[in-house]
């Protein structure tokens, strides 16, 4: 095992070819250098957050500075494991508290319900594929579950119709107040659903910010699945067209934070 070509100290966590091998302290600090990104907390940090039915989770929070943008990830133990992606532009502390913001909204709803020790699928939920030494699993809230287990749990649901849609685990999570439903992502019914909200909130000034944010999250929803089911030009086409609209409002605050929210979706797009 190679140790960082920096520091001297630390092992090697990311091997550059014809550049050299960084601890991942180092390789950020040489990215923030490159990219000027003002590195004001570490990259490596301990976050506690109680879940709905208040137990407390305790992550390890990190994050990489790319040449794409910052990627973030906070792992628990033997549990839950939440990634974010900012900007550049993005302030460090500003990707921490949106991170938090998703653990938050993450640990808000169980797709699990317990009955006496027994558990079973809600109607409504989500889970991540895993690996284990070749045997394939679903992580369903903090716990794993065999395929074997998940099909009896499927039994409560005999004669139902079943969907399922697979996203990268960047991207929103399920909250209780959330249903998945049959989305039309046309460019055409995109952008009325942007303008339906954009004058939605232009006719009720006594909106807050929060409540704002909750109101276009769903266009940010539409990129992202235009991005995710092919449809790159198009969505970044229409990521551009939402900025410049947004730019017309009178909320400073609220177009800075729509628009990173927007870039941290469509940077990628060539």
């Amino acid at each position: 095992m190679s140790y960082c070509d920096i520091c001297k100290e630390k092992h090697t966590a990311i091997q550059i070819e014809g550049i050299g091998h960084f601890c991942k302290s180092c390789y950020n600090d040489m990215m923030a250098e490159v990219f000027d990104v003002n590195v004001d907390i570490e990259d490596k940090l301990e976050v506690t957050i109680e879940d709905i039915d208040q137990k407390d989770h305790l992550f390890v929070v990190s994050y990489v500075i790319m040449p794409v943008g910052i990627k973030w990830l906070a792992r628990e133990k033997d549990g839950y494991k939440i990634e974010l992606y900012s900007s550049l532009d993005t302030e460090l502390k500003v990707g921490l508290w949106q991170l938090i913001e998703k653990i938050q909204r993450t640990l808000s709803y169980k797709s699990l319900e317990n009955h006496k020790g027994e558990f079973g699928l809600k109607s409504v939920g989500t889970s991540i594929v895993t690996v284990d030494h070749g045997v394939y699993k679903l992580k369903i809230d903090d716990k794993v579950i065999d395929i074997e287990e998940f099909s009896d749990m499927l039994a409560a649901y005999e004669g139902w119709m079943f969907e399922y849609q697979f996203r990268e685990t960047s991207e929103l999570t399920i909250t209780e107040d959330m249903v998945l439903k049959p989305t039309s992502i046309k460019p055409d019914a995109v952008w009325k659903r942007f303008l339906k909200n954009k004058s939605y909130y232009l006719s009720e000034p006594g909106l807050g910010l929060h409540e704002v944010l909750d109101l276009f999250q769903e266009n940010c929803d539409d990129l992202r699945f235009m991005l995710n089911l092919g449809f790159k030009q198009e969505a970044k086409q229409l990521g551009y067209r939402m900025k410049i609209e947004l730019d017309l409002l009178k909320d400073l605050d609220l177009i800075k934070t729509l628009k990173e929210k927007i870039d941290n979706i469509i940077w990628l797009i060539p």
